[in-house]
């Protein structure tokens, strides 16, 4: 009977482990693949939006261009993981990613745009 009743509660407090929380607006910050300064943390979480690539700094540097400009997300966003395939000035893509901020980011250099991890592209043209 007891075996039963140790049973019957170690289900249950699996049940609701599984099924009792909804973890779906925590952003992974582990699964980061770019190297981020110390102390770095996701700003905000970008989904399914399109936008254009832009190239900046005679065509060395290219970004997604914020489509809402805002001065929380910023006009611009600089990818470190930027596919290859994607750099071409004026393509049309959609995207989500994050845009990622760390200590001191205001004293760095953000002159090309808001530091941005991608994690999908779909190519639109």
């Amino acid at each position: 009977m007891k075996a039963k009743r140790y049973t019957i509660s170690i289900l249950s407090y699996l049940l609701l482990g599984f099924c009792g929380c909804h973890k779906k607006d925590v952003i992974p910050i582990s699964s980061l693949s770019c190297k981020w300064p110390d102390y770095n943390s996701v700003q905000a979480k970008i989904t399914d939006v399109i936008t254009t690539v832009q190239a900046t700094h005679n065509d060395t540097v290219f970004v997604f261009r914020n489509p809402t400009p805002s001065n929380e997300n910023g006009s611009q966003w600089l990818p470190c993981n930027m596919p290859q395939q994607a750099k071409k000035a004026g393509m049309k893509v959609k995207i989500s990613g994050y845009i990622i901020t760390f200590p001191g980011i205001e004293l760095s250099s953000l002159i090309y745009g808001r530091p941005f991890e991608l994690i999908s592209i779909e190519y639109l043209q």
